[in-house]
């Protein structure tokens, strides 16, 4: 199956559905982490388990919006386990989360330079030095993280 086969076959199960809930369960990435199990079912036994499961959630994604919370909870320890097995078992990360670290690391290596600089500025810049670290820390970060991503992404690591 192609990713725009998936993406086709939910849309005309959450047609009702409210795109915030759609989020909410995390939908939003089923259909990439399925086409990189296809891609590795055949190297791969846990791939070639987790998407026969996959399937089943693609095809009756419509049982998890019926308040059952016990297929909410098996839908999303599948989701985490098969996420963390792409990481560990072949390296695969999605997209976002590299940037998010890159930039989260950035935002408090900036603002801990800012607090750093307190030392050396008047009491009436303290505000002024903080933001000032923080938003260089936040645009090193940015930087960081994108160039990590494109860089990941032409590795084929990025779902």
């Amino acid at each position: 199956m192609t990713q725009q086969e998936i993406i086709d076959v939910l849309n005309a199960q959450l047609k009702d559905v409210s795109r915030f809930k759609v989020r909410d369960y995390g939908l939003e990435v089923l259909p990439r982490v399925l086409v990189k199990l296809y891609e590795n079912q055949n190297s791969c036994i846990e791939c070639a388990k987790f998407r026969h499961e996959g399937e089943s959630y693609t095809y009756n994604v419509k049982l998890l919006f019926e308040d059952n919370k016990d297929d909410v909870k098996h839908f999303e320890d599948w989701a985490e386990s098969t996420q963390e097995h792409l990481k560990k078992g072949h390296d695969l990360h999605p997209k976002g989360k590299q940037f998010t670290k890159y930039l989260l690391v950035g935002m408090l290596f900036g603002l801990l330079m800012g607090l750093i600089s307190l030392f050396w500025v008047e009491e009436q810049q303290y505000f002024g030095i903080i933001s000032l670290g923080w938003l260089l820390g936040s645009v090193f970060g940015w930087i960081l993280g994108k160039y990590q991503e494109w860089k990941m992404q032409k590795q084929g690591r990025i779902y």
